[in-house]
Parts: C-alpha cells; structure tokens; sequence
C-alpha cells in the first residue's frame, strides 16, 4: 500500500501490552514518522511532541510504552547497558523499535512493518506474526 502523510492514519492499529513492533526499512524511509504517529494514537493526542530516540536509544512514554532507535548499537552488551532488554523481557511493556536486527534475534516481533521509500512515495507492509515466528524478520 503506497502511503503519505495524509493517508498514514488508514494504516493505524491499537497497541496491546506485550506488542514488539518492528520498523524495518532504509535511512530515511519513514520508519520515525510512523512511530511517532502510532505513539500519538497510542497517546489519544494528535499534538504530542513526540522526539526521535536516536541518540538516547529511547524514549519511554505512559502506560509502558516505548520507542526504541537502536541504529547506534553494535553490540548485544549495549542493550543490557542501556536498560532495554529488562523493558523487553517485561510482558506489559509495549516497545516499537528501530531497526530491530541490533535485538540480535533477543525479541520476537508480534507485527513487522517494512517502509521502502519508492519515488517520493512510502511503502508499507504490514506482517502480523505470532509467537515462535522467527523467519519473519527478513
């Protein structure tokens, strides 16, 4: 489905605790837009600043929501140091996460959402996995 700004909304969905939300795409795909409008819906507020995480790894929100740029991480180590496989491993968390491949395969996807950036237009798959469904990831 080929998506802008104006028909992102369309392609919405709830978020439940226990939801792993994997962005996949390129820089500059639309992974942070994405996000930032699932977490505005998320929040019931269309207003919301909502900031990248791309240099504080991420950003935590009400309700145990959290959106994670893991596009620094080089090593499984850095995400014990940061505090993210404790939020990962936590049942009621709710965790959208950047670039989901620097998990090192720790986190099983619950939806995968590939963004392609084709000719000044979005792309956008969406892949509702359950658990034990670890092909997906491609």
């Amino acid at each position: 489905m080929k998506i802008t700004l104006e028909t992102l909304p369309e392609v919405l969905f709830d978020l439940v605790p226990g939801d792993r939300i994997f962005l996949i795409g390129q820089l500059g795909a639309g992974k942070t837009t994405f996000a930032q409008a699932l977490i505005r819906r998320f929040l019931w507020n269309p207003e919301a600043t909502i900031t990248s995480p791309t240099y504080t790894y991420y950003q935590t929100y009400p309700n145990n929501l959290y959106h994670f740029d893991l596009y620094r991480i080089e090593h499984a180590d850095d995400l014990i140091r940061i505090g993210a496989e404790e939020i990962f491993d936590n049942p009621n968390s709710i965790c959208i996460i950047e670039w989901p491949e620097k998990t090192f395969e720790t986190v099983k996807p619950t939806k995968i959402i590939t963004l392609t950036e084709i000719e000044g237009w979005r792309e956008i798959s969406i892949t509702n996995c359950q658990v034990g469904d670890v092909d997906k990831q491609g």
